[in-house]
């Protein structure tokens, strides 16, 4: 079972690069780039999933993102703006949790 939540959307242009959101008001002026984290972690059942949802789900940096419950590592993928790795893991952590970026 794969959990994923998309939240809002980034902008580019026709060949893919990143560019200025002049027409988004809650992010007029910024710079926005897609960017995709991995992890490792022991969120092994939806109640898990349902108990970090909030903190990923309303993280500004965070685009989108999925736990795929059938690999026998409970990968976490993040679409992302810039987020560090550490700063995932953290939240992950302070929920409970066990997080470890895959390289």
């Amino acid at each position: 079972m794969i959990k994923q939540t998309t939240r809002k959307r980034w902008p580019q242009n026709k060949n893919g690069s990143c560019k200025s959101n002049d027409h988004n008001i809650l992010y007029n002026a910024k710079i926005y780039c897609m960017e995709i984290l991995v992890f490792k972690t022991n969120l092994t059942d939806t109640h898990h999933i349902s108990n970090v949802e909030p903190s990923l789900n309303f993280h500004p940096q965070i685009i989108q993102w999925n736990v795929d419950l059938h690999d026998h590592d409970n990968i976490l993928r993040i679409v992302s703006n810039k987020i560090e790795a550490k700063e995932v893991e953290e939240l992950l952590f302070n929920a409970g949790y066990y997080c470890e970026e895959l390289e």
